[in-house]
């Protein structure tokens, strides 16, 4: 995912949000402000509970959250926000 989001001149960031168990662990920013929440998973795998709770809380306030599980979800993740 990062090379697809380097290659849109953004930036992709692993998170560390110590003392906030299943926060995001990816944050990808493009051009024009555009601010996107990432939980990175392997194919098949859905967010657990805490997970599903912050990326609600995120888009909540006003934040982009995605969950992408595949090399096709990332390509569109950068699509949809990095073009």
């Amino acid at each position: 995912m990062k090379q697809y989001v380097d290659d849109a001149d953004g930036l992709f960031f692993k998170l560390s949000a110590i003392g906030f168990a299943g926060f995001p662990d990816r944050m990808a920013v493009f051009p024009g402000g555009r601010i996107v929440f990432i939980e990175l998973k392997q194919k098949g795998e859905k967010p657990r509970k805490l997970q599903l709770y912050y990326l609600r809380k995120l888009a909540r306030l006003g934040f982009r959250t995605e969950v992408v599980d595949s090399t096709e979800q990332a390509k569109e993740v950068v699509d949809r926000y990095g073009r």
